[in-house]
């Protein structure tokens, strides 16, 4: 009887023990589900105010009344500087403004202050044949890292705008016929564009 007795208490210890792993295994379970759904609406909560704040932003940017022209007394910078600051920070800069390294006359390099800019000896020659050859870029830094220091490539340059036709290389003006019209007709196109240049400049 004393044997059976311990077989029964070693039995139902184990019983016990193999209860507890499976309560505790459970516990630990539910505490990491908890965690991650609550990371989990962490995100979605952040994700929803930014996107709040991104589409205020871009109402701002609508409403605009000389949207064909950049000013320090547009709304959106009015609106950047009162708005509710607690739960997000806002930071708005104007790119598009800066030289477009992808299209800009490298005369205009040339003749300004930019051409101190240059790097590892190069020219503003140096970055036209560079441009020939390579085409557009949209990453700046891995475009021109080469050619210009990554504090005033961000600082000064950008690789996001519109091409202006009073700034843009003739060349790039060409790429850009042959990338949303076609090849065909791209050098009657710039030859055009080359005259308009030379009798504006007369």
């Amino acid at each position: 009887m004393n044997s059976e007795g311990g077989y029964s208490s070693i039995t139902v210890l184990i019983i016990i023990l193999f209860l507890s792993s499976i309560t505790l295994s459970v516990l630990i379970f539910l505490q990491i589900s908890a965690r991650q759904n609550a990371k989990r609406e962490y995100f979605y909560s952040e994700k929803e105010i930014l996107d709040d704040e991104v589409n205020a932003l871009i109402e701002q940017l609508a409403k605009d009344p000389t949207a064909e022209a950049d000013s320090q007394f547009d709304p959106v910078w009015d609106y950047i500087e009162t708005r509710n600051k607690d739960k997000t920070t806002l930071t708005l800069e104007d790119i598009s403004s800066r030289f477009n390294l992808n299209f800009i006359r490298t005369k205009m390099l040339e003749n300004s202050s930019f051409r101190e800019l240059l790097i590892n000896g190069h020219t503003s020659e140096d970055l036209k044949l560079y441009r020939g050859e390579k085409g557009f870029f949209s990453s700046i830094s891995e475009g021109y890292g080469e050619y210009f220091e990554e504090e005033d490539l961000q600082k000064y340059f950008t690789t996001f705008s519109y091409a202006n036709l009073n700034v843009t290389y003739e060349d790039s003006l060409k790429k850009l016929y042959e990338y949303r019209v076609s090849e065909e007709g791209s050098h009657s196109f710039l030859n055009e564009i080359q005259q308009l240049i030379s009798e504006t400049q007369m």
